[in-house]
């Protein structure tokens, strides 16, 4: 259903999800002399610029250190733990985690877990993984899953 309100006008989309309609490219009439001679003498070549973007300047971070940009219109700074991350070296971000978690940690809080823990923390403690979890996949369990099918993922920002 979804597919046959996203196709475009005068395609048909049937059950097995082919589509139908007209063809992608249509053949024009063969171009005069004069129109082919146009054609040569235009020069079709954009002017290749790199542009200064303010997304392209500063730090990088996140997965694979592909992300920047993102904190630099914040409404909400609170929520950072690291001040200004925009203008900051990995080194400098990682100086700022570790300050911020030796001054946030607090060793009679972790004593206390230790010796009177809380019933959540006591349930999490003596949970047991189930026998068998490191044992390799059997034959059956290896088709399945070679039965799943493979996706091929989009990149939304591959910049190749």
């Amino acid at each position: 259903m979804t597919n046959r309100l996203l196709a475009r006008t005068g395609e048909v989309i049937d059950e097995k999800g082919t589509i139908k309609g007209p063809p992608k490219i249509q053949v024009m009439d063969i171009p005069s002399e004069e129109e082919i001679s146009k054609a040569l003498q235009f020069d079709f070549q954009l002017p290749q610029k790199i542009e200064e973007e303010e997304h392209l300047r500063g730090a990088k971070y996140g997965f694979n250190n592909q992300y920047s940009g993102h904190f630099r219109y914040l409404q909400n700074p609170d929520i950072l733990t690291c001040l200004d991350p925009e203008n900051k070296t990995v080194l400098e971000r990682w100086e700022d985690m570790r300050k911020a978690e030796d001054e946030k940690f607090d060793r009679e809080w972790v004593l206390a877990d230790i010796h009177e823990p809380p019933e959540e923390l006591n349930e999490i403690i003596q949970f047991e993984l189930p026998k068998g979890i490191n044992e390799p996949f059997t034959m059956e369990e290896q088709t399945q899953l070679r039965n799943i099918g493979r996706r091929e993922c989009i990149h939304l920002n591959s910049r190749s």
